[in-house]
């Protein structure tokens, strides 16, 4: 049932990780695991089947690699976030809204920016920084359709120039089924995204193709004609 903490967190980091380094995957590796199939609230007879740990590395396109660990079983309740990225010189890393930086030969971490900006709004549920994320998604939505009157073409596009488009959202979808297929067949994965529509029926169509499907329709309507025959095939076909 869902995708579980893949989808529900992983899909913002493999966001995240595109934004940071401008690079896309190529392929993947992973592991996920449904630790506790029921709760308190689910038990018996139905079992919850959506992951609720996921470790997975992306190979990117300028082969940098990035490790990825989704656990919800730590002992405490809050949110933690943290994001490593490693270079020659040092690490930046990043723990929940505070940036910190390391160089290599200073023997300790600099405070690089500290999250002190004052929401007004505090939730057990949503974390700091993706509150903060939320916040700016609806205020930009708003400045772009607050002058609509004016602006003819409906809306305007700037505010909004820099969320995710459409194509990001594919991009993330293939990544997350490349991860779900990595850990069924335990081996590197590349990413492949949808560039065309896919058949809503393929199953039909594959039986339409073979021949033996045409002869039960000569049987069953004996007196359509030969045109005839060739639209309803056509239309199974489209």
């Amino acid at each position: 049932m869902g995708g579980g903490v893949i989808t529900l967190v992983g899909s913002h980091v493999i966001d995240l990780i595109t934004y940071l380094t401008g690079e896309r995957a190529v392929r993947v590796h992973s592991v996920v695991k449904t630790f506790n199939p029921n709760t308190s609230a689910i038990s018996g007879i139905r079992n919850i089947t959506s992951p609720d740990y996921c470790v997975f590395q992306l190979e990117l396109t300028g082969g940098a690699l990035v490790t990825v660990t989704l656990n919800t079983h730590l002992a405490q309740s809050t949110f933690t976030q943290e994001i490593l990225i490693c270079g020659p010189k040092g690490y930046l890393v990043v723990r929940n809204g505070d940036l910190y930086g390391f160089k290599n030969g200073c023997g300790k971490e600099d405070v690089l920016y500290l999250d002190v900006e004052d929401m007004n709004f505090n939730s057990d549920v949503i974390p700091k920084p993706y509150i903060k994320g939320l916040f700016k998604m609806i205020s930009a939505l708003k400045e772009s359709f607050l002058n609509i009157e004016e602006n003819k073409s409906g809306w305007i596009k700037q505010p909004v120039s820099v969320a995710s488009t459409f194509d990001d959202g594919l991009y993330i979808q293939g990544v997350i089924e490349a991860i779900q297929r990595s850990n069924l067949n335990r081996e590197w994965t590349k990413v492949s995204i949808i560039t065309q529509e896919p058949d809503p029926n393929p199953l039909l169509s594959a039986a339409v193709r073979r021949s033996g499907t045409i002869k039960p329709l000569i049987l069953k309507f004996p007196l359509l004609n030969r045109t005839r025959l060739c639209s309803i095939h056509h239309n199974y076909m489209f």
